[in-house]
Parts: C-alpha cells; structure tokens; sequence
C-alpha cells in the first residue's frame, strides 16, 4: 500500500498505521516519507490476544483528528481475520467497533472494511463499511490477496472496493483439479504476472482471476 502510494509534502498524503489485539496501539504516525513509513512497518511485530476492533477504529480517528484536517480526504482501513470481542462470549465489543465505525463516518471519514480468513464476521464488515455498502467491504480467504486488492484501491483518490463481497478479488477455481485457495496463492509470479494455470490465454488455465487493476474499471472474471 505505501509502495502504491505517491508521496510529497505535508499537504499531499499521508500514511499511518494502527495496530490491535486486546489493546491498540499508533505504531505508525501520520507522516509522508515512504522510507520512514517502511521501515516503521517492518518494526512492527504481531502481538496476540482478542480483537478490540473498536479501539483500533477509534485510535486511527484520534489520530485523523489531531494530524489532518476536515478538508481532506481522511479514510480509515480496517483489517481484520475475526470478530470483534474481548472475552470468549462478549458481544458488547462488536456494539462498540459498530458505533466507533458510525463515529468516524459522521466526521466524513471513509471506512474500507476488509476481512481475511474464514474467522470474520461477514455483517460486522458489512456495519464498519461506508455508504455504498458494498463497495466499501470484502472479505479476502488469504493474506495474499492483499496485495491484489491494494493495487485495486491504491488507484482511487477516495479509495473504494468496487463490488466487494465474500472472496470478490481473489483468483478463483475453475476447475476441478484446482481450488480457491490454490489458485489465491499461486496464481501470480515473483514479478506480478499471471502464471499459465491462471492466464486465460494459456489455453491451460484452471483458475480465474480479476482483470485491470484500475478501480471503477473492473471487468469480469477472466
């Protein structure tokens, strides 16, 4: 996503990164260096524990707030691979992440709601996204598949997911000597390109895949 990303000064973009679990914690500020922002990333280290998705959603607000102003584009990525709870049968903490969502939202911030496995609550996605619904949501089967949709919204000024749904931008099975996770995994090369198992034009091909990275020019499955 930073590497998609064009960078200048104070008034162009800008990055931040908020990480959770049980707690929540700014790994990265807002800032506008691309080699500051990677390496930062590459310091951050996974934490385990619960999904306190609310005080994820309501950090990154704070720091919208205090760092950019009103008049700019302001919008919030939320990344998940479960539901929101503290505890083994907590259903407040889902309350919560829905009415932090909904706050940021009345400040005209802009909520992408992305899942990732088969552990997330598809209608708490559904409740985080902006208006319209569905293309601000999606729910990926593999971590890999991140890199395909940040292509997609990286391409947008007011980043949208066009269409999303359950699995929409991964590559697919067609076949029945593949499967959707296979082909999710496996269908592109060390340098981005379409393998034959996944290439429409192979003639062999027993995956499908989205075409044109270009948001709001999506074309069907290949």
């Amino acid at each position: 996503r930073v590497t998609r990303t064009t960078f200048t000064d104070a008034s162009g973009n800008r990055l931040g990164v908020v990480a959770y679990s049980t707690v929540s914690t700014i790994e990265c500020r807002l800032q506008y260096s691309k080699s500051d922002l990677l390496n930062c990333i590459d310091g951050i280290s996974y934490t385990r524990g619960w999904t306190n998705t609310a005080e994820g959603i309501n950090d990154a607000g704070a720091e919208l707030q205090s760092l950019s102003s009103s008049s700019r584009i302001r919008v919030i990525e939320v990344i998940t691979d479960g539901e929101s709870k503290l505890s083994q049968n907590d259903r407040q903490t889902t309350v919560r992440t829905r009415q932090a969502a909904a706050a940021q939202k009345a400040k005209g911030v802009v909520i992408l709601a992305i899942g990732v496995g088969d552990g997330v609550n598809v209608d708490e996605l559904k409740q985080m996204a902006s208006e319209p619904t569905e293309n601000h949501w999606t729910n990926l089967g593999r971590f890999d598949s991140l890199v395909r949709l940040s292509e997609a919204i990286s391409g947008s000024c007011v980043p949208e997911i066009q269409g999303g749904s359950d699995r929409l931008w991964e590559c697919k099975s067609s076949d029945a000597s593949s499967t959707d996770d296979w082909c999710a995994s496996n269908c592109y090369d060390a340098d981005n390109k379409l393998v034959a198992a996944c290439d429409p034009t192979s003639g062999s091909a027993v995956c499908r895949c989205p075409v044109d990275c270009e948001v709001g020019r999506w074309t069907s499955w290949s």
